[in-house]
């Protein structure tokens, strides 16, 4: 499958969201600059990115797991692209949720992506895990990879 990127940036577009992200009060410049996922509400505040305490609260989890608690500007980048495109929240999701790196979605991986994902999106209904291999799973092996994962996703939503 191939990397997509939703919109290329522009260098301005990129100054001005490096600008914002360095001017935030909670932004610490060590080890390359980052914020905590403490400061999740005052970031999407300052980004106008409305969003409920439980879909905010979606948003720290993910950071949390997958990046240790931080958000980089590198990061900060990928979720401006994604900030109203649930499908390509959901591809970055099912590459990263992988988190035993073994190349398939497990059913406690799969538990927590639909949870990610109902959250951002209401259109996805609630799907057992016997019903999400039984979709996704385009060879027949058994397992659901990260590609056919992403697949699913973008069924599941209509996209």
């Amino acid at each position: 499958m191939s990397q997509e990127k939703i919109k290329p940036y522009t260098e301005t577009e990129l100054e001005v969201f490096k600008v914002t992200f360095k001017n935030l009060p909670f932004y610490k410049s060590e080890d390359g600059g980052y914020v905590t996922t403490d400061n999740i509400p005052e970031l999407a505040k300052a980004i106008n990115y409305n969003r409920t305490d439980e879909e905010l609260a979606v948003v720290k989890e993910y950071f949390d797991k997958q990046f240790g608690g931080r958000v980089t500007f590198a990061n900060f980048v990928d979720l401006m692209a994604t900030l109203h495109d649930t499908t390509q929240i959901a591809i970055n999701q099912a590459k990263l949720i992988d988190a035993d790196g073994n190349g398939f979605i497990s059913q406690d991986e799969f538990a927590s992506l639909l949870k990610s994902l109902k959250v951002h999106d209401g259109r996805l209904r609630e799907v057992t895990f016997e019903e999400f291999v039984t979709a996704a799973d385009s060879n027949q092996d058994g397992l659901v990879s990260v590609e056919e994962c992403a697949e699913w996703i973008r069924k599941a939503l209509g996209d």
